[in-house]
């Protein structure tokens, strides 16, 4: 049995032991006055030594009390603070593409451009420039490195975790199709339809996997100007997470 195993199984036994420690002391006094004789100076030095014995227990006892008290607090606290650092990056990458990828002037950009493969392939690779610029995980990265704080979220922290993911398969099919893009001219188009599908592909499915609760919680995350950016995706229609598959998670 470790220590730590040993204060627990103290903790747990703790009246117990303390009395059947003052009953030991008091048999051991007696025994003693009767089979050698003892005096009452022997038979003080006994007592006291029990409760010199007690004490120490009981300081032992409340020592480790406070001290897991106060690492719970803490990891609490710790845990509270993770949850609101990631939430304020996911209202941020929402934010990243309501400003850069649709605001009305890139929109308006695509709609207008000319069908042109130059063209087109540097405002796809403007558009990546800008995410990758703006755009930051390293809060779940950083979360992800301490599974056992990460994690202690419970079932908010699988549906963190599918939104991020579900944003990086976006991120990921844009850079492929921009990658083939460049190699066949015909690929622009598949770019072109990532783009405009984004939001009902990746945005709003990536919403679908918070709960109630976690989205109401992200909305206070958001500016006045984003945050109707972010009632619209909430309240549209969107796929349901069975249609999703596996594979993108």
């Amino acid at each position: 049995m470790g220590v730590s195993e040993l204060l627990e199984f103290l903790k747990s036994n703790w009246s117990t032991i303390v009395t059947g420690s003052f009953i030991a002391g008091i048999v051991v006094a007696v025994g003693l006055a009767i089979l050698f004789s003892v005096g009452i100076a022997v038979i003080s030095l006994v007592v006291a030594s029990f409760a010199v014995f007690l004490t120490l227990l009981v300081s032992i006892l409340d020592a480790t009390t406070l001290e897991r008290k106060r690492q719970q607090t803490k990891l609490a606290v710790e845990r509270e603070i993770l949850r609101n650092a990631l939430f304020n990056e996911m209202a941020d990458i929402i934010r990243v593409f309501h400003q850069i990828v649709f605001s009305d002037s890139f929109l308006s950009r695509l709609r207008g451009m000319e069908p042109t493969r130059p063209s087109q392939l540097s405002f796809f690779k403007e558009i990546r420039k800008k995410v990758d610029r703006f755009m930051s995980f390293s809060v779940y990265d950083s979360a992800n490195r301490d599974p056992v704080l990460f994690f202690g979220l419970e079932g908010e922290a699988r549906n963190i975790s599918r939104f991020y993911k579900m944003i990086w398969n976006g991120i990921s099919e844009l850079d492929s199709a921009i990658n083939r893009a460049e190699q066949h001219p015909l690929q622009l188009e598949q770019a072109r339809s990532i783009i405009q599908d984004f939001e009902e592909k990746f945005l709003k499915t990536a919403l679908l996997y918070l709960d109630e609760r976690s989205l109401d919680y992200l909305g206070q995350f958001f500016d006045p100007d984003d945050a109707v950016y972010f009632a619209r995706l909430r309240g549209s229609e969107a796929a349901t997470t069975t249609e999703i598959g596996e594979e993108t998670l």
